[in-house]
C-alpha cells in the first residue's frame, strides 16, 4: 500500500497483497497524530488499531501487537518466513525461527504437567513443567483447624469469636438484663465475665451462649464471653462495653430535677433550675436503641414525645461530670 492511501478511513479493514523476493525487511508505520492507531487512549474512539502481515496460506509473519507507538514504528522481518520461537532468553528459543509465533514460554510460567495429584504447576529452572502435590485441608491461618502444609482448602475451617453480644448496652443500675452471643456453634463451651454487674445464671459451659445479669455499679462497665472449639485447642473472647445508668426516682430529686407528667401523651418537662455545665439529654427505648439525643437547655425545657409509639422508654442525662441518670417514661 502506498504512503497516504489509509488516510480518512475511519474504523475500516484495510487490505493490501503483493509479492516481495526472499530477504530480510522492515516494515515502517507512521502517524502524524502522534497516537500510533491506539485512538481510545484520547476518550473520544473506543476502536484501537491493529495490523498483521501473513503469507497466502494464512501463517503470520509479524503482528503488531501494541497500537500506541507513537508517530512511527519499524517493524522487521525476514521471508521465507520460519515460525517459532525467536526470544533467546525462552526455554523454546528456535535460532533458525525468523517469525515469532507467539509459542514462547519462560521459567516460572504456568504450565500442565499432566498429572491430576498435582498443583501449582510451572516452568522449572530446568524447562521441564512440574507442580507440587496436592494436600487438602484448611488453608486459613486464622481458623482453629489451619494446615500450614495444606495447598486445597477443603472447605473444612473452623472459626470461633466471630459473632457480637446481643443485648442492652445502656442497662439501668440494679434491673436484670439478658445477654445472647448471636454466632453460637452446637457444642462449644462458653465462658461469660461481667465487670460492674454479677451474672444470675450459668456463666460456663457447653451451649451455653445466654445469661443474665444483674448490674449492680453505675457507670461504664462491660460483659464478654470466651468461645472455645470443641474439638480444637482454640479460643476467642467476644467483649461488649455498657454504660450502666442509675434508675431511682430520688436521685434526680436530690438534685432538684422534675421531670414530669409520666406517664406522658404528647410533652414531656424537665425543670433543674440549678444545671450548670455541659449536659445533654438522651432518649432510648426498651430494646436500648437510640430515639434521639440533644443537648440541655437550662431552665425548663419541653420534649415532644406525640411522635412515639406507647411503650416504656427510658430518659438519660449525662453530664461532663460522668454524671449518669436514668428515668423509665411510659407513653400512653
Amino acid at each position: 500500500m502506498a504512503e497516504g492511501e489509509y488516510e480518512d478511513q475511519d474504523e475500516s479493514v484495510i487490505e493490501w497483497s503483493g509479492c516481495v523476493s526472499e530477504g530480510c525487511y522492515e516494515f515502517i508505520m507512521t502517524d502524524e497524530y502522534g497516537d500510533g492507531v491506539n485512538g481510545s487512549q484520547w476518550g473520544s474512539c473506543d476502536v484501537d488499531g491493529d495490523m498483521t502481515l501473513t503469507t497466502p496460506e494464512g501463517a503470520v509473519i509479524l503482528a503488531l501487537g501494541d497500537p500506541d507507538f507513537g508517530g512511527i514504528i519499524e517493524l522487521p522481518f525476514c521471508l521465507p518466513s520460519v515460525q517459532g520461537c525467536t526470544d533467546a532468553g525462552a526455554c523454546n528459543y528456535e535460532e533458525e525461527a525468523n517469525a515469532d509465533d507467539g509459542s514462547c514460554f519462560f521459567i516460572g510460567d504456568s504450565c500442565e504437567d499432566g498429572d491430576p495429584e498435582t498443583i501449582l504447576d510451572t516452568i522449572q529452572e530446568d524447562c521441564s513443567c512440574s507442580g507440587v502435590p496436592q494436600v487438602e485441608g484448611c488453608t486459613d491461618e486464622t481458623a482453629c483447624n489451619y494446615i500450614m502444609e495444606a495447598n486445597v482448602n477443603d472447605g473444612s475451617c473452623v472459626f470461633v469469636g466471630l459473632g457480637d453480644i446481643e443485648g442492652n448496652t445502656m442497662p439501668q443500675n440494679g434491673l436484670v438484663e439478658t445477654y445472647t452471643y448471636n454466632d453460637a456453634t452446637a457444642g462449644n463451651s462458653y465462658t461469660w465475665t461481667v465487670n460492674g454487674g454479677d451474672i444470675q445464671t450459668a456463666s460456663t459451659g457447653v451451649d451455653v451462649t445466654s445469661v443474665d445479669v444483674l448490674w449492680t455499679e453505675d457507670g461504664f462497665g462491660s460483659i464478654a464471653v470466651t468461645e472455645s472449639h470443641g474439638s480444637f485447642t482454640c479460643e476467642a473472647m467476644v467483649s461488649e462495653t455498657v454504660n450502666v445508668l442509675i434508675n431511682t426516682i430520688g436521685e434526680w430529686q436530690k438534685r432538684g430535677i422534675s421531670v414530669y407528667p409520666n406517664p406522658v401523651r404528647d410533652v414531656l418537662y424537665i425543670e433543674w433550675p440549678e444545671a450548670s455545665g455541659r449536659l445533654e439529654l438522651t432518649l432510648v427505648d426498651g430494646r436500648g436503641r437510640q430515639i434521639w439525643a440533644q443537648p440541655w437547655i437550662p431552665g425548663r425545657q419541653e420534649l415532644s414525645m406525640s411522635d412515639l409509639d406507647a411503650g416504656v422508654y427510658t430518659l438519660i442525662l449525662s453530664s461532663d461530670e460522668a454524671l449518669n441518670l436514668s428515668l423509665p417514661v411510659v407513653r400512653q
